[in-house]
């Protein structure tokens, strides 16, 4: 009878330790999984949070270009000079409409080399090119388009910011090198401004500036008349991506169509265009687009990944792709589980000396 309750005392002692262990596990799991879903979430929200910084940024990107070219314009008279180019370009000849044609080239080599644009061109309202500046090598071929005695283009190539009225100027009725320019009258519509566009494996950002200018109304009242455009075809450089990454607090990487153009992750160089759509919807415009939510593997690791597709007027251009280490999320969960199983074990070596003596009362009833 004596050793009856001494084993009653420890098969009690075994079933409350067993509870414990039971209940600390379940709970270390349940909440190990809950605050890894957590953990997943806010990876999530943060990629999309990013996703906005990154339109903002390209929005003020934009706006600043348009502000700068404005100023340049007002210096050099833009609006003024294309007003007159515009009346007065199919009756008279460059004798008397170089000097208006001269200052807009002038205009255009000085916003194309103190802005960074690649290529930038004038048109007037019905989508003719006046001027043009392009980067070449390290230079820019800059000039202008004119109808008048017979339609030919005048050009020179200088150093970025030389005075271009010092340099050699030449005429001819072709000029394959900007020949192209023409071609772009099509995109001279507001619409198409924030579009993108590709040139080789790189990615660049369509802007476009109207040009007003006080006008007389068949009434006699002055109002402001828009002219034209100014077309800006600027590329993105690593500067740009560098301080969007910096902002978002994640890996960030630019692809033109499916290659790495730029980012902080050099391992990712290809972007899987299964889900992203080949052309965009109706009125496409950036503010718009809804980013992809997916996973990726890079390098053996694993990244929780948002995609924000970009388009041209023709389709798919290229895409920002924001990402969040995938073993940082685990780092942050073991964490949660290391703690909690410090917890379970400080639980144990706690309760397991209470339970040799707790029983004792338990079981005296039964000695009896």
């Amino acid at each position: 009878m004596k050793i009856y309750p001494f084993k009653l005392k420890h098969k009690i002692s075994g079933i409350m330790i067993a509870i414990l262990i039971l209940v600390m596990t379940v709970s270390t799991l349940v909440v190990s999984f809950l605050i890894y879903r957590q953990n997943m979430d806010a990876a999530d929200e943060n990629n999309m949070a990013a996703i906005q910084t990154v339109k903002t940024r390209i929005r003020e990107y934009g706006d600043d270009l348009k502000e700068k070219a404005d100023q340049t314009g007002r210096v050099f008279k833009v609006g003024q000079n294309l007003k007159f180019i515009v009346e007065y370009k199919d009756t008279l000849g460059l004798d008397v409409t170089r000097k208006a044609f001269s200052e807009l080239v002038r205009a255009m080599g000085s916003m194309g080399s103190n802005l960074g644009i690649e290529r930038i061109a004038l048109y007037d309202e019905a989508g003719m090119l006046i001027a043009f500046s392009e980067k070449k090598g390290t230079g820019r071929i800059s000039g202008f388009y004119y109808v008048n005695p017979k339609p030919g283009y005048a050009f020179t190539t200088a150093e970025e910011g030389a005075d271009l009225s010092k340099s050699e100027w030449k005429e001819a009725e072709e000029f394959k090198e900007t020949g192209y320019l023409l071609q772009d009258k099509a995109l001279v519509s507001e619409k198409n401004s924030g579009s993108f566009f590709n040139q080789g494996k790189a990615l660049g950002m369509l802007f476009l500036v109207p040009v007003f200018e006080e006008s007389l109304t068949p009434g006699g009242q002055t109002e402001k008349k828009r002219y034209g455009f100014i077309v800006f075809h600027r590329l993105f450089d690593p500067e740009l991506i560098s301080r969007m990454g910096g902002l978002t607090r994640t890996d960030l990487n630019l692809f033109s169509r499916d290659e790495l153009f730029l980012g902080n992750l050099p391992g990712y160089t290809r972007l899987d265009l299964k889900n992203i759509q080949k052309t965009p919807g109706p009125s496409w415009r950036l503010e718009n687009q809804a980013p992809l939510r997916d996973t990726v593997d890079v390098g053996g690791k694993t990244y929780i990944q948002a995609v924000l597709p970009l388009y041209s007027e023709s389709g798919y251009a290229g895409a920002f792709s924001v990402l969040k280490s995938g073993a940082l999320i685990r780092s942050n969960t073991l964490h949660v589980v290391l703690v909690l199983a410090a917890t379970f074990a400080g639980c144990l070596v706690l309760i397991v000396p209470v339970s040799f003596f707790l029983p004792e009362p338990l079981s005296n009833p039964l000695k009896k």
